[in-house]
């Protein structure tokens, strides 16, 4: 089993989304429109250009390991992460997430380091550092056995001008496959779910026309392993959410890929947020079915200029079956 990770960004394509397996026939359509967007220069377009090339390696130190034991002392995962890019590329920043059956998980990545959500990491051309993921699982319980996978976002504070929001890589999400923890003792398990907001209704029949071309028999469907995961913008086409006192309402699309429990969590300047007082929203997705989660987010607090965007993990022993996907991120304007 593979556990190298590798983000390969291209200064010339911005990629729209980020949903695993796609074969959108309008895929050769959309990099042209975008490298057609970096035709005409300008400041904005160049910088946006600039700090999302770059390349990335990243893995497990110990690659003959798969499994891991809980038994209520922290979980330490050796991991390391090396800037490829050549001396003369810019320092990349790496915002480095985890997630343990599905949920967001807190940790450190120093004995005495700082326990947070997302580490942010700066590395030179051609530097390379080694640590470990240490953590209590934030889910789990006693003879359970659940996954955890390392995710990384390139670039997680970068934020495109407003009147053209162009992220180019930035905020890109990668991740590692999945090793298995095996509960010898409970998990902190601190964290509540909704169920509240979604709709479950059949994909739109001009989503499956679209998908058409690909499908390869009667008993081949090619949405049944390409997870399509979307977060609506406030103006279409154009990746910006526009909030109004102090709130912004939310749409998630969810469909394709395996029938699996999953796990939402959105994330507002890559740190996670509440609907309803509850951390995640707990769905199972179905094939031919399109889950789709509607809620109004509190902006108390917030500046006016932010991102988000959310994620989804699959839980329990479905880790096994398909693992994490990220909506596009949008700037959100706070009003």
């Amino acid at each position: 089993m593979k556990r190298i990770g590798c983000i390969l960004l291209i200064s010339t394509i911005i990629l729209t989304g980020c949903k695993t397996g796609n074969k959108n026939k309008n895929d050769k359509e959309n990099k042209t429109a975008v490298e057609n967007r970096f035709e005409k220069k300008n400041e904005n377009i160049e910088n946006v250009k600039k700090e999302s090339s770059g390349q990335i390696s990243f893995g497990y130190l110990n690659e003959k390991k798969d499994v891991y034991e809980y038994n209520g002392k922290d979980v330490e995962i050796p991991f390391y992460l090396e800037n490829q890019g050549n001396k003369n590329e810019s320092v990349a920043t790496i915002g480095l997430l985890l997630f343990v059956d599905g949920n967001i998980q807190d940790y450190r990545i120093e004995a005495n380091g700082k326990i947070q959500t997302m580490q942010k990491i700066t590395l030179k051309p051609k530097e390379r550092k080694e640590f470990k993921l240490i953590f209590k699982p934030v889910s789990g319980k006693k003879g359970d056995k659940v996954g955890v996978i390392p995710a990384t976002i390139w670039n997680p504070d970068s934020l495109p001008n407003e009147k053209n929001p162009s992220w180019g890589n930035n905020q890109q999400l990668s991740a590692n496959v999945p090793l298995e923890i095996k509960m010898k003792s409970n998990g902190t398990n601190q964290l509540k779910a909704t169920k509240k907001h979604v709709k479950v209704s059949d994909i739109p029949e001009e989503i499956l026309n679209d998908w058409k071309n690909t499908y390869v028999s009667d008993e081949y469907d090619s949405l049944d392993t390409s997870v399509n995961f979307e977060m609506e913008s406030s103006v279409k086409d154009k990746q910006i959410l526009y909030g109004k006192n102090r709130k912004v309402p939310i749409t998630l699309k969810l469909y394709g890929g395996a029938s699996v429990n999953e796990k939402i969590t959105i994330f507002i300047n890559n740190k996670p947020v509440k609907i309803d007082k509850k951390d995640y929203i707990k769905v199972k997705t179905q094939k031919g079915k399109m889950i789709t989660v509607t809620a109004n987010l509190d902006l108390s607090g917030y500046d006016r200029i932010n991102s988000i965007y959310a994620i989804v993990m699959t839980s329990g022993g479905d880790y096994k079956i398909q693992d994490i996907s990220k909506t596009d991120s949008l700037l959100l304007i706070n009003k």
